[in-house]
């Protein structure tokens, strides 16, 4: 928020209008099983992901 916007918020509700509203963004849409495979995912660590070729190679880009 910038300077400004934060001053007219302060004018017209004081400390109050100034607190958070909580983080911003889209809300998540994993189901709560898919949350639990993921978390299971990245608890195994990366040796435990591979492919039919091995383990990902570390040289390549992953972006």
């Amino acid at each position: 928020m910038s300077v400004s916007r934060w001053r007219r918020a302060f004018n017209a509700g004081g400390v109050q209008a100034l607190a958070s509203k909580g983080p911003g963004g889209a809300t998540c849409k994993f189901t709560d099983a898919q949350l639990d495979e993921l978390q299971a995912v990245l608890d195994a660590g990366p040796a435990a992901v591979r492919t039919s070729a091995g383990p990902w190679p570390a040289s390549l880009p992953t972006g």
